[in-house]
């Protein structure tokens, strides 16, 4: 209902020609606020919190079918590391999400599309030994990496405004940039987990937090209304 509801006022403030034909892709680059809460507990003893701040990388490709949006985006999240030696713990995590949007707002150099999003990946921490070994040292004790993660559900809400500064009349292509802006709902789907098993005693993750993103890239093939 609230998906039906926000298309219907799209289309009542939406401005341009319906018949409006582009596709492109491109990198993205951004910050989200995620709660990693439940890694926290793999610290040692007295040390610091790690920040919630995530630099997002990843790509994106979209096509429209007149109003109608339809593309992908898979990044990654990378937080903070610290270091307590031997040690380095580093949180991260990758996803992908498949997307659909509706033009709301189409001019000659501008589309703003807002987007919904739904897709999953996983999300962890890896502990690292950090000194050099010795064959007999890892034929004594070969568990000096520990990667501990959780599979997500996530899903996506948001606005995506693109420019297109050399945008000329009729099909064409070029430079495009970017700026996406939203919230991401997610959470842990099973127990923590290593390679060789789970990891008990640890609680879901909520992995919900807002972003903003930069895009650049290249689209091409619109119809300028």
């Amino acid at each position: 209902m609230l998906t039906i509801s926000m298309v219907a006022l799209f289309r009542a403030f939406g401005q341009g020609s319906d018949d409006i034909h582009f596709a492109g892709g491109g990198f993205t680059m951004g910050y989200a606020a995620q709660n990693i809460g439940p890694l926290q507990a793999l610290l040692p003893n007295g040390s610091p919190m790690l920040s919630d701040d995530q630099l997002v990388m990843g790509g994106m490709g979209f096509g429209s079918v007149g109003r109608w949006v339809i593309g992908g985006t898979g990044y990654t999240m990378m937080g903070e590391i610290q270091i307590h030696e031997p040690y380095t713990y580093y949180a991260a995590g990758a996803f992908g999400v498949a997307n659909l949007g509706y033009i709301a707002l189409s001019s000659s150099h501008v589309r703003i599309v807002p987007m919904f999003g739904f897709g999953g990946g996983g999300y962890g921490m890896d502990i690292i030994f950090d000194q050099d070994l010795t064959l007999e040292e890892v034929q004594d004790d070969p568990g000096y990496h520990l990667s501990i993660s959780n599979s997500v559900l996530m899903a996506d809400i948001g606005a995506h405004v693109y420019i297109f500064p050399q945008l000329r009349t009729g099909a064409g292509g070029g430079f495009t940039i970017g700026i996406q802006a939203g919230y991401t709902y997610g959470i842990t789907m099973d127990e923590w987990s290593h390679s060789g098993g789970y990891v008990s005693g640890m609680d879901n993750m909520d992995i919900s937090a807002p972003y903003l993103n930069l895009f650049f890239g290249f689209t091409g093939g619109w119809d300028t209304p």
